[in-house]
Parts: structure tokens; sequence; C-alpha cells
């Protein structure tokens, strides 16, 4: 499974509409389902059921919701950690010197 996966069930359970869910992503549908159809393969339940026209999440797509958006949060929180800890480094200056040169100057 991918973060891209993930990140995909995540949009489509948000918007439970598969059209909606690819614009957002700013993928083709046809992309969205074959990766939603990857994932369940890979998990082997089904996330998601037709009702109608439309889409809702099965008992076992709640209860990856919960996971994909905690592992969503942890790589966000993540990046914003490591871009912070890039930012101190770039805006340090450290100064050495010797001792007995630094008399002269």
């Amino acid at each position: 499974m991918t973060l891209n996966q993930i990140v995909y069930f995540a949009r489509t359970a948000e918007y439970m509409n598969m059209a909606r869910a690819a614009r957002e992503l700013m993928i083709a549908q046809p992309s969205l389902s074959m990766s939603l159809s990857k994932l369940e393969d890979e998990l082997g339940v089904a996330l998601f059921e037709k009702k109608g026209r439309g889409i809702i999440l099965t008992p076992e797509g709640q209860c990856f919701l919960t996971h994909a958006q905690r592992i969503i949060s942890d790589v966000d929180s993540a990046a914003r950690e490591m871009k912070r800890l890039k930012n101190e480094a770039e805006s340090s200056l450290t100064v050495g010197y010797i001792n007995p040169v630094a008399d002269r100057f």
C-alpha cells in the first residue's frame, strides 16, 4: 500500500463521491477507482459499497479510515518537523576560534 492510496481513500471517504474526490485530487476517476480497488485487494476487504448512485463506507472501511487519518496526520507532522529543523539549521551561525590566535584580532 502506498501513501497515495491512503490519501485517495481518505479523500473519497470524506466526500463519499468518487467523481468529486477525483476532481479534488486532480486525477482521473478511473485512476482513483483502480487505486482503491488495488488497496482493497491488498487489504483483503471491501472499503466501500455502492448504495444507489453513491458509495458508503463498509465497517472495515470505517475502521481503516481511522488508521488512514492517523497516518496522514503523522506524515504531515513529520514534514512540518523536518521543515522546522531545516529552518533552524539555516538560521543558526556557529563561530569557532583558536584562543591564542583570537587575541590578535
